[in-house]
């Protein structure tokens, strides 16, 4: 067991524990957020994407979906500034 792991009553079993979490990681930096959505039951990612260049005329959205073409925007607008 990695010493990262969830403690985990014995009480619960730990497949139907899995079986029904869905985990949102977010990275959040200067001028950027990223995400993954993850089911814990497949292991496998459900959504990623984000914002980057955030405040920058150059800025652009993300998101990828499995099983699914990767979809990406962008904008320019040189007067965006954060408040």
């Amino acid at each position: 067991m990695s010493p990262y792991s969830p403690v985990i009553p014995p009480y619960i079993n730990h497949i139907t524990y899995r079986s029904h979490m869905k985990i949102l990681v977010l990275n959040c930096g200067s001028s950027s957020v990223k995400y993954k959505l993850i089911d814990t039951a497949t292991d496998a990612t459900m959504a990623e994407g984000g914002v980057e260049k955030i405040g920058l005329p150059d800025g652009f959205l993300k998101f990828k979906r499995p099983m699914a073409p990767s979809r990406s925007w962008s904008w320019a607008s040189p007067t965006m500034k954060a408040r």
